[in-house]
């Protein structure tokens, strides 16, 4: 069946000359940020260094027979080392185990081969999200025809998830398939497919979570299903023994950080653009790890109550509001994993691009918002200590989101 093609409204006068400018530019400043990665990455995929290797290492052991080893610091390091490159520290593997049957059909090539594949298959994914998403960007054309495409190509998370290897455009694809679904009234559908990303369970969790609050039984219901079953399965695929470790992990890498351990996990909270890199970036040399994870979580559940209190009744799509809150939630949020934020910002540029000649101060306030959300994320390619610093801009957005006020309504009710 041939695609719907989305409906381009009329270019809106009233929209200032510079928003045509913008967009044109920031997209572009973004992506020439990454020239110099992308330069590099035949070395960086040559020599190993890139995410992918862990990847790739856990689908071979899972296709060779080592599932219950999964988790072994010591054997994890040993595959690496064999079928990537030898490094002196692994990176270890520290998702879900279903997770690691994706990789199993990219084991049978070669390590370079199969990161070309992989990379192959990350823009297949891309290319449907864009497919599934057009329909919802139809007011960007207007304002500039390449517009749509451009978010895409100068959105550097995704960049940096392609250069990696990583695997968060697969959880972005799922989002934007469940996002599809719910404003298609399919909540259980859309649930089920969020539960389906539980290879990053620390972003889809707080999302779930949120639906509940919201009542949303359907959605809720699917998710719990979809969760279950990528649960049970990893155990299945492990063992009970072989899955202990993966819980040590995940201890390890959270509530008892070490310095040392963010060096082996590769996770300094400062990297991190959520709540918890941001509170780690300013009162991380003042306070001991305790009071640290104290604040972040107690911070975070303020924001959560707000969040579930304030989009419940509030116009905007839950459902964007929730993949913004996972993402500052989130007690592991590194760039790639930013790469979930494309969705909302794009949706929101589009519903509210030609607001900016209108008097109508919250929709600007959401299309600034989600314009600085979009430029911030390449703080990464800039310096990534101070990554950290783009949890600000995602801040504000999920506040403009959230908020229940018509300004607009007010200002002119106070001059009246």
């Amino acid at each position: 069946m041939k695609p719907v093609e989305p409906e381009i409204a009329p270019l809106n006068s009233d929209v200032p000359y510079y928003v045509s400018a913008l967009a044109m530019g920031l997209p572009a400043m973004c992506f020439g940020l990454t020239i110099q990665p992308w330069i590099d990455l035949v070395h960086m995929v040559r020599g190993g260094y890139i995410d992918f290797r862990h990847l790739y290492a856990a689908g071979y052991m899972l296709r060779s027979g080592h599932a219950s080893q999964l988790y072994n610091y010591a054997v994890q390091k040993v595959f690496q080392d064999t079928l990537v490159s030898i490094f002196s520290l692994p990176l270890p593997f520290n998702h879900l185990a279903y997770e690691s049957l994706i990789f199993v059909p990219f084991t049978f090539l070669p390590y370079r081969v199969a990161f070309a594949a992989y990379f192959a298959f990350n823009v297949g994914l891309l290319v449907i999200c864009f497919r599934l998403m057009r329909s919802h960007l139809a007011q960007l054309y207007p304002v500039w025809r390449w517009l749509p495409i451009a978010l895409f190509v100068g959105f550097v998370p995704l960049s940096v998830t392609l250069m990696q290897g990583q695997d968060s455009i697969i959880l972005l694809t799922l989002l934007v398939g469940a996002f599809v679904a719910f404003t298609n009234k399919r909540e259980y559908e859309a649930g089920a497919l969020v539960g389906l990303g539980m290879f990053k369970f620390q972003l889809v969790i707080p999302i779930a979570a949120l639906f509940l609050a919201w009542r949303q039984w359907r959605f809720t219901l699917g998710f719990t299903l979809s969760s279950a079953f990528t649960v049970a399965l990893s155990i299945f695929l492990v063992g009970l023994q072989g899955f202990r470790p993966y819980v040590e992990m995940l201890r390890s890498m959270s509530s008892q950080l070490t310095p040392e351990g963010q060096a082996l996990y590769a996770v300094p909270p400062n990297f991190m653009a959520n709540m918890r890199g941001l509170i780690y970036a300013l009162a991380g040399s003042r306070l001991g790890p305790g009071s640290l994870h104290l604040m972040v979580v107690s911070l975070s559940a303020l924001i959560f109550l707000g969040v579930a209190f304030s989009a419940a009744k509030a116009s905007a799509d839950t459902f964007l509001v929730a993949v913004v809150a996972s993402s500052v939630l989130s007690y592991h949020m590194l760039a790639h994993d930013m790469s979930i934020l494309l969705l909302p910002i794009a949706v929101t540029l589009n519903q509210f691009i030609q607001a900016e000649g209108s008097h109508d101060l919250l929709a600007r306030l959401k299309l600034r918002t989600a314009t600085l959300a979009f430029v911030a994320s390449s703080l990464v390619a800039i310096h990534r200590p101070v990554f950290f610093a783009a949890s600000l801009p995602v801040i504000a957005f999920l506040a403009a989101l959230c908020s229940r006020r018509n300004l607009a309504s007010s200002v002119s009710g106070g001059a009246a």
